[in-house]
């Protein structure tokens, strides 16, 4: 009975301390954030965007989604048709 019990603590300090790295990790990159600058603007003021010119539109046109082509973030069988089948001699595991 003390594995089950061994293995939550363990399961149980992992996490407490995946936590607390979350934690530094979070005020480390809220603290190198430079602070806004104050400035004597009228309320309700936005400061424009800066204005930069659109990015150019790729003028490729995605492959089409052919089954039969096994290309990138495409399922593929892992063994082939004609061995899909187990051989009567054998049995099945």
């Amino acid at each position: 009975m003390s594995n089950p019990q061994r293995s939550f603590e363990q399961v149980k300090s992992i996490l407490g301390k995946l936590d607390r790295d979350i934690d530094a990790a979070r005020e480390r990159r809220l603290q190198s954030r430079p602070a806004p600058m104050t400035v004597n603007a009228p309320a309700g003021f936005v400061p424009p965007a800066p204005s930069q010119a659109p990015a150019p539109q790729p003028q490729a046109q995605p492959a089409p989604n052919d089954p039969g082509r096994h290309g990138y973030g495409r399922a593929r069988p892992l063994r082939s048709e004609d061995r899909a089948a187990f051989p009567p001699s054998q049995p099945r595991p």
